[in-house]
């Protein structure tokens, strides 16, 4: 028998009669072809019937250490008695995925499988087609991807494999490359090549080899499966979600006896920290520390706030996955919109600063003002400290000293407000003596202020964190749109000026930047919206990095 050199089946080739018609090859591997096609249908209505199609995915049983194609151009010639009783073994277990995958119910986020049939000396698997990318190829592409885009291809991946494992089924090859995310960032895993079946004693009803993929696959894949375990795919998800986070893909099992895994932190330090220990928890090396089940490990991961950051700026744009341009998250209009000559706008400090510098007296106008009052003051006093001293009793004198420290407190402060280094004035004047208290009286007054001094620190703690509490609840508010994004962040200010932690809210405009930056927005007027707003609450380094980038 004459070989050619195609090892694929020519474009147009019909399969079963033409009831399936090849339109190209789009992926090839040791074991198999995979092809677009079309499946041709007539749809029969009440008075006629129309001639159509739809698109559809066949994978081609192709071994290519013992097959080539004929001469013909599609039958499949294997040169060996090795090699026929591989490809026959081989087709029972393709027909054997079709066979697992059919047992599933429709699911949203699992390939389904149309079709199993024998031709060309081969077997063919029929599935479903899904418009969209492999996970491996959007991670190529962008490097990483963003946390709140992580939880929601994770979430969905758990829903498939809680399907999966609910017919005590075991996917055993869960990784980027058989994972596919569509254009409306919809999840489909695929290949259950070697996916095995157990009944509920546990025992397995299946033969197939295990096979392994490095970084994904966990110890006892090397081995021999006795039981049903789902922490065997909970391993590859962490694994999966690890190279989605990093860009890495994490060391395989086998070495993990000589070497550590680094922590996602190591590559991506913004990461938090539940996510973080999550992954590590499920991709542990001793099966018995991982999460039992997809629900444990799910709940883990079910960051409310980082999973609501996502709805809150997915709801406004189409998370870019090299298929869709995003969306602007937050409108020019509402960027640049000024109010009408009617309306009263009140004008934040944080929105001051970002946006104009108000109109201000010339400071060194102010200054000379306070010099001069300061001046007359001090010179009053010593005059009255002078005839109090001299002419009155010790009482008044210990009534002026009082007086003379509350006057320069407010003289002090007057100068702090009023010159241009009012910082340097600050210091200066804390540094300067100030009259002792005279009495023992002075000192038990003081005391007395100390406690209301602290209730009132406590107080400020206390309405801080409330200020928080309803920064983050006004931030997470879709309905308001983007205007969300300005009142929080005047709710935070607030709050950091009584000195509450507002750590929360750096983070939450830290990562819309980030997100919007990783989904193709660039360094727009939306970015550099959100990090001026986190800068504000915390002047890092990151952040000015970033907003170098800005301008």
């Amino acid at each position: 028998m004459n070989a050619i050199n195609s090892e694929f089946l020519s474009n147009g080739y019909k399969l079963q009669n033409g009831k399936y018609r090849i339109e190209k090859k789009i992926g090839q591997g040791g074991f198999g072809i995979v092809y677009l096609a079309r499946w041709y249908q007539n749809i029969k209505g009440t008075i006629g019937v129309a001639h159509s199609y739809s698109v559809i995915v066949i994978k081609e049983l192709f071994w290519s250490k013992y097959c080539n194609r004929h001469s013909d151009g599609h039958t499949v010639n294997i040169s060996t008695e090795e090699g026929k009783e591989m490809m026959k073994y081989f087709k029972e277990k393709l027909k054997k995925e079709g066979t697992i995958i059919s047992r599933l119910s429709y699911h949203p986020n699992i390939v389904s499988i149309l079709d199993i049939f024998e031709e060309n000396n081969t077997a063919y698997l029929v599935m479903q087609y899904i418009e969209g990318k492999l996970l491996s190829e959007i991670i190529e592409e962008k490097e990483k991807i963003a946390e709140p885009v992580v939880l929601n291809y994770a979430k969905q991946i758990c829903n498939a494999l809680e399907e999966i494992h609910s017919k005590r089924i075991l996917h055993l090859d869960l990784k980027p490359s058989n994972i596919i995310i569509d254009e409306d960032d919809n999840v489909y895993i695929f290949d259950f090549g070697i996916s095995k079946q157990f009944d509920k004693s546990a025992e397995e009803l299946s033969d197939t080899p295990l096979g392994v993929t490095a970084g994904y696959s966990p110890i006892e894949q090397y081995g021999t499966l006795e039981s049903f375990s789902p922490y065997t795919d909970i391993y590859a998800l962490g694994a999966t979600m690890y190279k989605m986070l990093t860009g890495k893909t994490p060391i395989a099992a086998t070495s993990r006896c000589k070497y550590d895994l680094k922590p996602v932190s190591y590559y991506t330090p913004e990461v938090s920290k539940k996510t973080e220990d999550a992954i590590i928890k499920a991709m542990s090396e001793k099966s018995c520390d991982r999460f039992q089940t997809v629900q444990e490990f799910w709940k883990a991961l079910n960051q409310k706030e980082v999973y609501k950051l996502y709805s809150l700026y997915n709801s406004d744009s189409i998370i870019n996955n090299g298929l869709q341009k995003t969306e602007k998250i937050i409108n020019d209009t509402d960027v640049d919109k000024q109010p009408q000559k009617d309306e009263k706008r009140q004008i934040s400090k944080p929105e001051q600063s970002l946006y104009y510098e108000p109109e201000r007296s010339k400071p060194w106008v102010k200054y000379l003002i306070s010099l001069s009052g300061a001046a007359a003051v001090l010179a009053i006093i010593f005059i009255l400290l002078d005839d109090n001293y001299i002419n009155g009793s010790a009482e008044q004198g210990r009534e002026v000293a009082i007086r003379y420290n509350e006057l320069m407190t407010m003289v002090e402060q007057n100068l702090v407000n009023a010159a241009p280094n009012n910082h340097l004035i600050a210091h200066q004047s804390a540094n300067q003596p100030k009259i002792k208290k005279v009495t023992a009286q002075n000192e038990q007054d003081n005391k007395k202020t100390e406690k209301p001094k602290k209730n009132k620190e406590k107080n400020d703690l206390s309405e801080a964190a409330n200020l928080v509490q309803q920064a983050n609840n006004v931030f997470s508010n879709i309905s308001l749109g983007s205007a969300r994004y300005e009142q929080s962040h005047q709710l935070y200010m607030k709050a950091k000026e009584l000195n509450g932690d507002v750590s929360a809210g750096y983070s939450n405009y830290l990562m819309v930047a980030k997100s919007l930056i990783a989904n193709g927005s660039g360094f727009d007027l939306n970015v550099k919206k959100m990090l001026q707003y986190a800068q504000q609450l915390n002047n890092t380094r990151e952040v000015r990095d970033l907003l170098a980038k800005c301008n």
